[in-house]
């Protein structure tokens, strides 16, 4: 057992703690200790997150009907029983019993959730830009998954406090209603959204909505007992049956010259991604700014980016202008990595 391995596995912990998974918690702690499952989760491709590729896969094989007492703590496959020692006992079970059908998901996929959450973050980070510019949004959302988020003007929005009483309620009515948690006040949204001019994701492995395992395993990303998740996602789903998010398949980085380039003057592009550059390499996160500094000399471009700090578990809204070169930028917002709550700044 590697001090890095455990100290990762006790941060997911922490994680599926402040996000509502006492099962996760529990189960990330269990894989802090045990070896053998730290072997198993470690034959996620190497830019792969570990603790969501293998909980992913679990949970795939049990969406799709596997028969076995682990179920009995997934609510997502109607389970009711509380995360205990026994769960534990009944994971590593069921990892044993499936290993031949976990190792090549746990191989193959990837973690290309698509929260649609997270839009009551971007949401107001949209409509900032707009305010900014006074422009209709080219919006290109980098690591789209499915490119629900990419819908985010389709949905209704509604900001709580901690005891779920409404402060504020926006847009809408729509299919999709995403409540967050505002530990301030609510963010500013106007009265209407933003208008869209162009709406694109670049995706080097797009969902597939037509297929049956893609769709099972987007919704196999969503922790189990996150039932307002599964009921959202399905919403979501439904809306993107009807304005199809286009996403473009390969290098973002490579395609976002030619995709900027093919803009009229008339709009403000701009550039956002969440939960996606922790994936990135070092230079590949250099490599991203640098493009956009290059092409902000021929235009002006904005950037949202909703990204984690480390192993911080700190989540800020970040909002940055490209300009001749030049880059500024400040923090909006911090957040939950779903979505759940946003203390606006």
């Amino acid at each position: 057992m590697t001090p890095e391995a455990a100290a990762y596995f006790e941060f997911f912990a922490r994680e599926a703690a402040s996000g509502g998974s006492p099962l996760y918690e529990r189960l990330s702690m269990m894989l802090a200790r045990d070896e053998r499952l730290q072997e198993l989760a470690a034959g996620a491709r190497p830019e792969q997150p570990q603790a969501n590729i293998i909980f992913g896969a679990v949970h795939f094989l049990l969406l799709g009907g596997a028969d076995h007492p682990l179920k009995d703590y997934y609510p997502s496959v109607g389970g009711a029983r509380a995360a205990d020692a026994d769960a534990e006992t009944a994971f590593g079970d069921f990892c044993n019993a499936y290993e031949a059908e976990l190792r090549p998901l746990i191989a193959s996929r990837i973690t290309n959730t698509n929260e649609v959450g997270r839009s009551a973050v971007l949401a107001p980070g949209f409509a900032r830009v707009a305010e900014e510019t006074g422009l209709a949004l080219a919006l290109v959302e980098i690591g789209p998954s499915a490119g629900l988020n990419l819908n985010f003007d389709r949905y209704a929005y509604r900001y709580v406090d901690g005891d779920g009483s409404v402060l504020s309620e926006h847009w809408g009515p729509s299919l999709v209603t995403i409540s967050s948690h505002a530990k301030a006040s609510p963010p500013p949204l106007p009265a209407r959204p933003p208008v869209v001019a162009s709406r694109i994701g670049l995706e080097l492995n797009p969902v597939n909505l037509a297929d049956e395992a893609d769709r099972r395993w987007l919704k196999a990303l969503v922790w189990p007992e996150r039932s307002e998740r599964f009921e959202r996602l399905e919403a979501a789903l439904k809306l993107g049956a009807q304005y199809p998010p286009p996403i473009r398949a390969g290098d973002a980085l490579a395609l976002l010259p030619e995709i900027i380039g093919a803009l009229a003057d008339t709009v403000a592009p701009c550039i956002f991604h969440s939960l996606v550059t922790y994936q990135f390499t070092d230079e590949m996160r250099a490599r991203f700014d640098e493009l956009l500094l290059g092409v902000s000399r021929k235009r002006p471009l904005w950037r949202l980016s909703m990204e984690m700090e480390g192993l911080s578990g700190r989540i800020p809204l970040t909002f940055a202008r490209y300009e001749a070169g030049e880059k500024t930028s400040r923090e909006l917002a911090e957040c939950g990595p779903h979505g759940l709550w946003i203390n606006w700044l």
